[in-house]
């Protein structure tokens, strides 16, 4: 298994960094939200940043300002004791209460790369289909 370990800072300014995290259950289990936009894909340790068991869980960043995003990086933590379940919705907003599906992945990975068509958004959300844990180590948006 390839698993990805750096970050290629050609891909242009990531505007996830440093952006506000939120969960659908509150508190994450393990780790702090903060290492998710750090633009580190080891600072969550090997375990990663996880949501709470539940329905549906969410997890959604908050780029602060509406931006044009055409590309997302998720790093997973397909090794972990619990796994990134899937089909995993990735959805964007403008005003963090009316989202748009844009991609969706079906299949458990370590890096997934949706390219969207460029489109306004501030909020990126990130929702299971179903009961589970969401677990990521990085996510970055451009």
């Amino acid at each position: 298994m390839l698993l990805v370990t750096r970050i290629d800072p050609s891909r242009g300014v990531n505007l996830a960094r440093g952006s506000v995290v939120t969960t659908s259950g509150g508190a994450p289990v393990t780790s702090n939200l903060r290492y998710l936009t750090d633009g580190n894909p080891w600072n969550a340790g090997y375990a990663g940043v996880a949501t709470q068991y539940q329905d549906s869980p969410w997890l959604m960043l908050d780029l602060g300002s509406e931006r044009t995003v055409s590309r997302v990086l998720v790093y997973s933590c397909v090794q972990c004791e619990h796994p990134l379940i899937v089909p995993l919705i990735l959805e964007l907003s403008r005003d963090g209460r009316s989202f748009e599906e844009v991609e969706r992945q079906v299949q458990r990975f370590d890096l997934w790369e949706p390219v969207i068509p460029p489109r306004p958004a501030r909020f990126v959300r990130f929702r299971l289909l179903g009961r589970g844990y969401l677990r990521f180590r990085e996510i970055e948006v451009y």
